[in-house]
């Protein structure tokens, strides 16, 4: 410990006292320093952990949200999120995916990439991160349920529900529904744009069918062959189980 041609012993044994000969206290200010940078460092850790969770909840992030805290915390920001998905650190190229779509313009919704069990898409200004496992055995995102209402707007009749008969499908973006209150035919495909469905999860989309007829596009288009059928006062409501940003 006294062999000053290690570096740490030379600065202790010679550089250290003539700084203290010079500055008396301070290693008083050393160590107030230390303290107040971990306070700060503290503090940033609790804002980047809430603010992470904020995003986990809703399913997505916004790159203009981002793009309005400090430029140094964005890749700190993107990294732990990633992270506190998937329990894996993301690759730079991961990471960087997000963080290029901060200064781009909007884009076309495009698959950034797979990780441990999510898929990250990028959709106009905002990133989402989707569970592999929210689709369904029949390839659908979410699931269909349905709750018996006081209601005769936009649903299906009681007999229609009871019966068995409905069955869930997707992808058939040419199948025709007549909307409800509408006049015209419209095909899926027309629908679900018309709908602002995300290009990527339209494929995902639940399509309700009876006897091999398109009644609803998940709870987003009752067909107008169902009105026609309402006779009692409770009637059956379509819930739609997906993360609200998704609908």
């Amino acid at each position: 410990n006294s062999a000053n041609k290690f570096d740490r012993n030379y600065i202790r044994n010679n550089i250290i006292p003539i700084m203290l000969d010079r500055f008396p206290k301070g290693n008083e200010k050393l160590v107030a320093s230390i303290c107040s940078l971990e306070n700060e460092l503290q503090g940033l850790s609790e804002f980047t952990e809430t603010y992470i969770q904020d995003l986990t909840n809703k399913g997505s992030i916004s790159l203009d949200d981002l793009r309005n805290i400090p430029q140094k915390l964005h890749d700190l920001v993107v990294r732990k999120l990633i992270y506190s998905l998937c329990n894996k650190h993301p690759s730079k190229q991961d990471a960087y995916q997000i963080l290029k779509g901060v200064n781009e313009g909007d884009k076309k919704s495009t698959e950034l990439f797979k990780l441990s069990g999510y898929t990250f898409w990028q959709h106009s200004r905002k990133i989402y991160f989707v569970k592999n496992n929210l689709l369904g055995s029949e390839g659908t995102f979410g699931d269909i349920s349905f709750s018996l209402m006081e209601s005769k707007e936009s649903v299906l009749p009681r007999e229609w529900v009871d019966s068995n008969q409905i069955k869930i499908k997707v992808g058939r973006f040419g199948d025709k529904i007549i909307p409800w209150q509408g006049k015209y035919q419209k095909s899926v495909k027309d629908v679900l744009y018309e709908k602002r469905v995300f290009p990527w999860l339209r494929p995902h989309v639940p399509l309700i069918y009876f006897q091999d007829q398109l009644i609803s596009i998940a709870n987003l288009c009752v067909s107008d062959r169902a009105k026609h059928k309402i006779i009692e006062s409770k009637n059956y409501i379509i819930n739609w189980n997906v993360p609200s940003d998704y609908q």
